[in-house]
């Protein structure tokens, strides 16, 4: 089982899509994968269980009765929107990870299963520090043993890929993530902004690493990249400083594939005739190499 964790404490990076296209791309190589949703966006649940988008007339109008019946508006939106989450999540993982097959879900692709996320993921971690009767820091790593042995008697469970969404932020759910990362990839756009998240997460990685006597490894991914000198000095910037820790494959901006992907909880990496599309598939077999020559 390899896991791979996708974290940058910058948001709008692209942090969904390298997740969501990396299970769907590897699941194409005939790979099984668990995506672990560690957001509470919940933009890769969205995705792989084809929650919609829209907020429909039903919904306003249950919305409003609601109100109407004396709720607090933010808790009547709240109920509402959240109606379509699944009964478990990975709140219920981080909380009992004992019982961490409740929050497994099949989706629309056999080989893709997904422990999904919910607002609920927003209060877990002071669950977390207030559960005293274990440790706050391994909740993952013993939900997934718990996970290989299921999948020791259980073909469903024997998962050779584990891809983890972080959400933008440091915390105890993405020091779980670490602390059981074979591989972390760092999705970086061509801006300032992207450059202090990715030393915001090189800090965090280095300070987890050094508080728990870990190693893992980590790559940068060039994501959003249009043709113009800024990038491409960019581009030459990171290949030459952090030559080792870089994917060869940088992942274009195309407006048109990535939001209608979006619009209609699509993966990018199935649009094969868009250049998107495409590179998205080489950074795929990159990392499925990766694994492979890594033995």
């Amino acid at each position: 089982m390899n896991i791979v964790s996708i974290i940058n404490q910058n948001g709008g990076v692209g942090k969904t899509h390298t997740a969501t296209n990396l299970a769907k791309g590897l699941a194409n190589l005939g790979k099984k994968i668990l995506l672990i949703d560690a957001d509470p966006q919940a933009t890769s649940t969205d995705t792989v269980l084809e929650i919609g988008n829209e907020f429909t007339s039903v919904e306003i109008e249950e919305f409003q009765r609601k109100v109407e019946n004396g709720l607090p508006v933010f808790k009547a939106l709240e109920d509402v929107v959240s109606k379509q989450s699944p009964e478990y999540d990975l709140s219920d993982t981080l909380n009992n990870p004992e019982k961490v097959k409740k929050s497994i879900f099949s989706t629309r692709n056999e080989k893709i299963d997904i422990i999904p996320s919910s607002m609920r993921l927003d209060n877990t971690e002071k669950d977390m520090i207030d559960d005293k009767t274990r440790s706050s820091v391994d909740r993952l790593k013993f939900a997934l043993k718990t996970i290989n042995d299921l999948g020791s008697t259980d073909e469903r469970y024997n998962y050779d890929y584990v891809i983890i969404d972080e959400a933008p932020r440091s915390d105890l759910i993405v020091t779980n993530s670490l602390l059981i990362s074979d591989l972390v990839i760092i999705p970086i756009k061509m801006d300032r902004k992207s450059i202090k998240g990715f030393l915001r997460t090189l800090k965090t990685m280095i300070l987890v690493q050094k508080r728990n006597y870990v190693e893992f490894d980590f790559r940068l991914l060039l994501q959003m990249v249009n043709r113009n000198g800024n990038d491409k000095r960019m581009i030459s910037f990171y290949h030459e400083y952090f030559k080792d820790y870089i994917f060869n494959q940088t992942i274009r901006f195309q407006a048109k594939p990535i939001s209608d992907a979006d619009l209609n909880n699509e993966y990018v990496i199935d649009k094969e005739k868009t250049n998107v599309a495409q590179d998205y598939l080489r950074f795929v077999n990159e990392v499925d190499e990766y694994f492979m020559n890594k033995g």
